[in-house]
Formats: C-alpha cells, structure tokens, sequence
C-alpha cells in the first residue's frame, strides 16, 4: 500500500509551543461525538487523533470501546485503508487540524515535570507480523538551533502478540539534566505504517495511561475533578479550590525531582498554602483522598 502523508513520520517531531494545561483523561474514560456524528473523540484537550478524515471520506482509526482494562471504556486503535492508502490507528498528545492539509497533525502538549516512568495496560493483535509503538518523547525548544532537543524517551516498538491486557512501565532515559516544556505521547496499531509497512486489520487496545515521577509519585493523566490553583505564579501564598471534592482530602507540595516539601490537610471549598519558605522554582501540588490521586497540576514560585 502507499503511505499516506498525513501519518509520515516526520510528524512525530512536530510540536508547537502552547500554554500549559492539565494532563486529562489517561483513562479514556471521557469521549465525544464530533460536530459531524461521525466518529467520537476523547475529551480533555490532551489526546489527538486521525479521526477527522472521516470528515473527508476517510476511515475511523480510533474508537471508544467497552473492552476496557479499567473502567468503562477503552481506545481500540486498527490499521484501516482508504483507497489505496493505509491509515494507522494513532493515538497522541497535542492536535488535529484538517484545515492544514501538510502538516495535519501536531504532536506535543506542554510539560515541565521529569517523570520517571510511563504506565498503563495494553493488548495487541498484530496481522502478518505488524508492530505496535508505545513511546513518550520529552522535549525542550532550543532557541539558539532552532529545533527541538530531546530530554529523555520511554517505550518501544513490540512486534508480539498480546490477546489480553497486560501492563506496561516503561522508564524514562534521560539525556539532558535541562527540563523538558513539552511531552509526546504516541500509541499506534502500526510502528511502521508510514514506510508502507503496516498491516491492514492490526488492533492495538490502550486505556489507564499515567505518569511516574521521581519518589514514587503516581500522576494519573486523567484528573476525575477540576481544581482551581491561583496566582500561578505564586510569589506567598497559593490558593487552591477543593469545591468539587466533598470532604476532607490532602494537599502535597514537591519539588520537581519528587521530593515532599509539605503536606496539609484541606476541606471542601477554599484552601490556602504558604510558598514564602521555599525557594523559587517549579512545584507539583498533588489532591489525594483515601490513598488515591484525584488531582495534580504544577506551581511556579516566583
């Protein structure tokens, strides 16, 4: 089959700078149907995928399913073709613009943590000895090359068949002691599928993706409450509001290597945390309840 250009592998590399926003719906819980009725789409701004070539008679390669790992729902990701094209199911982070017809699809979101590790379950049924990739890229724009560099990777390509849901970890190597400002997240049915090389029929299963870092801190992509943290920038004090969790929970302040620096308890509503002893820098604040991570964002202290 030809490769189809809007699936080239250079895309990959593709990202653009954006302001930094939360890392939802890990779980692949949360979908919606297009402004077409065509296809559904995960919610929460992170995943993109090729689903809006629908729109332009095309197949849909990513779709909600109820054979789930955890949860409710799933991403079923299949190798389709359309015409004589071959279409890889593909799962990133960042964006999807058919109105740009060269380059489609922009991979990266923002992301100012080091994580540790990538997790989440997974199966896999290859046709004809296919493979699936599963690989994070993080990145940091370098002004004075103009180009991208790379801070660390995680995951691979898999060739073996995986007919029910196994997990994965995957460690992150780190190149570079810089941070990263931006993450890539890339799932897809077919590793090779841009050089003609994918398999028409190939099925890759993913759901309950999160993020480790340093110390042993889980960071589910997939935030099941909204928390409002203001200023950020702090320069004293933070204000985080717990409106939409009943009861009592706890706040956590780490630094960026996973260290605790604080922890207190909060309650419902307003809450208030005093920076003014710690140093400048980048903190992760993390709402945890009954030993579960319902919430995690980043701090800049000024």
């Amino acid at each position: 089959m030809k490769k189809i250009s809007l699936i080239a592998l250079s895309i990959i590399l593709i990202v653009i700078q954006l302001q930094a926003q939360p890392i939802v719906n890990g779980n692949l819980e949360d979908w919606q149907q297009s402004q077409s009725g065509l296809y559904d789409q995960p919610t929460g701004g992170f995943w993109a995928t090729l689903n809006a070539l629908r729109d332009l008679g095309g197949p849909v390669t990513v779709e909600k399913t109820t054979d789930a790992c955890q949860g409710e729902f799933a991403a079923k990701l299949t190798t389709k073709s359309f015409t004589s094209l071959l279409v890889a199911g593909f799962l990133a982070s960042g964006t999807f613009n058919q109105l740009n017809l060269t380059n489609p699809l922009t991979i990266g979101k923002p992301f100012t943590l080091k994580p540790q590790s990538l997790s989440g379950c997974y199966k896999y049924v290859p046709v004809n000895n296919d493979s699936a990739a599963l690989v994070s890229i993080l990145t940091k724009w370098n002004s004075q090359t103009n180009s991208r560099d790379t801070i660390a990777s995680a995951g691979g390509i898999t060739a073996q068949p995986q007919p029910n849901y196994t997990t994965f970890n995957y460690t992150y190597e780190y190149f570079s002691q810089e941070t990263p400002d931006s993450i890539q997240v890339v799932f897809t049915s077919s590793a090779d599928g841009a050089n003609n090389n994918g398999q028409v029929g190939s099925a890759l299963w993913v759901d309950n993706i999160s993020l480790e870092i340093i110390n042993g801190i889980d960071l589910p992509m997939m935030p099941e409450v909204m928390v409002n943290c203001y200023p950020n920038p702090v320069t004293n004090f933070v204000t985080i509001n717990l409106e939409n969790i009943p009861g009592s929970s706890a706040i956590a302040i780490y630094s960026a290597n996973g260290i605790q620096l604080l922890q207190k308890k909060a309650l419902q509503g307003l809450n208030t945390v005093d920076f003014t002893s710690l140093p400048c820098g980048n903190y992760i604040y993390t709402i945890t309840q009954n030993n579960q991570t319902l919430y995690w964002g980043s701090i800049a202290h000024n």
